[in-house]
């Protein structure tokens, strides 16, 4: 089993913004401009990620420390801005996911890479995507899909600052 957690050097994260940068596509090209920077990515993190979805970690996640993130956009009011998909960690996240798999998108999520989940204050101790008091316990996404994915990843653009958790990507393998 690999790691639960990994601390990107200080030349990682510099690698990491740099390839961000390149991947400039919201359109079809985007995965293309993703895979060809997935090809540039260090070889720890190669190496950690593969070994991620061949094994698993203890704790049957990874999660990804010390991305310090620029531009972080104002919270928008609802799940339905799609502000996410446009930032420099939705590419960083891009180029981990295409490093373990193939990302998909859901029709059920309404067919985008990615969902923005915006916390709401009468839902903040819920069991929900828009609760934001309670820690969301494990649960299987696409639960009813025949297609339910391999590993999920979520990444947080603001969160707990205590925590610190901006990428986390679980397998139901470990």
């Amino acid at each position: 089993m690999g790691p639960s957690a990994v601390h990107l050097t200080e030349t990682e994260e510099c690698v990491l913004h740099k390839l961000a940068e390149m991947i400039t596509a919201c359109d079809d090209q985007f995965l293309n401009q993703v895979d060809e920077a997935v090809t540039h990515l260090p070889y720890r993190l190669t190496q950690l990620l593969a070994s991620f979805v061949l094994y698993g970690s203890p704790s049957g996640y990874l999660h990804v420390s010390n991305i310090n993130l620029r531009n972080v956009p104002p919270t928008p009011l609802s799940n339905k801005s799609h502000i996410g998909e446009t930032t420099e960690l939705a590419r960083i996240q891009a180029i981990f996911n295409q490093a373990m798999g193939e990302m998909v998108s859901y029709e059920a999520e309404g067919g985008r890479l990615f969902q923005d989940m915006v916390p709401k204050p009468d839902l903040s101790h819920t069991q929900t995507s828009l609760g934001s008091g309670v820690e969301l316990e494990l649960h299987t996404e696409q639960a009813f899909s025949q297609l339910r994915p391999d590993i999920l990843s979520l990444a947080c653009l603001r969160g707990n600052p205590r925590l610190q958790r901006p990428i986390s990507c679980t397998s139901p393998k470990s």
